[in-house]
């Protein structure tokens, strides 16, 4: 696991009343980040773009919707239609519920669905850097884009 790898000895140490989801914890480190980031709502989302002010509107950038939210994403997104219905399909034989019955909290917060989003994540690229067109890009991009110009 990469998390036992960058913490060593004494520097920090898990309360043994927290635990990591082990299949998040093996899988790899950028998709993880986005697991955790997408389960705490810090990512990379219309709504919390704009609300970071590092965005001019809350529009899917994808399907063009007004506000682009995790439920939208995991949800209702146009775009990811047939992953959605992988998704959804693998929760519901895994928990007997389907979409209309979870919230996106509560779908992150079941350890029985984490496979199920795992390979959503993996499929899709929501909550990944390179977002749809209309995002601003990262910091490192426009300083590409000028050196070449």
């Amino acid at each position: 696991m990469w998390s036992k790898k960058r913490v060593r000895g004494k520097k920090y140490r898990m309360p043994n009343t927290m635990h990591q989801n082990r299949m998040v914890a093996r899988a790899p480190k950028r998709l993880a980040g986005r697991f955790h980031q997408l389960k705490t709502g810090h990512c990379r989302t219309g709504q919390y773009l704009k609300w970071t002010k590092n965005s001019d509107t809350a529009e899917c950038g994808w399907c063009r919707y007004k506000t682009q939210t995790r439920e939208h994403l995991f949800k209702n997104c146009g775009k990811w239609k047939k992953q959605q219905k992988i998704l959804w399909a693998e929760v519901r034989m895994e928990t007997g519920r389907g979409k209309d019955r979870f919230r996106i909290r509560d779908l992150f917060a079941d350890e029985r669905c984490t496979g199920a989003i795992l390979g959503f994540l993996r499929a899709t690229e929501v909550g990944a850097r390179v977002g749809p067109p209309g995002l601003p890009p990262e910091p490192a991009e426009v300083e590409e884009e000028e050196a070449e110009g």
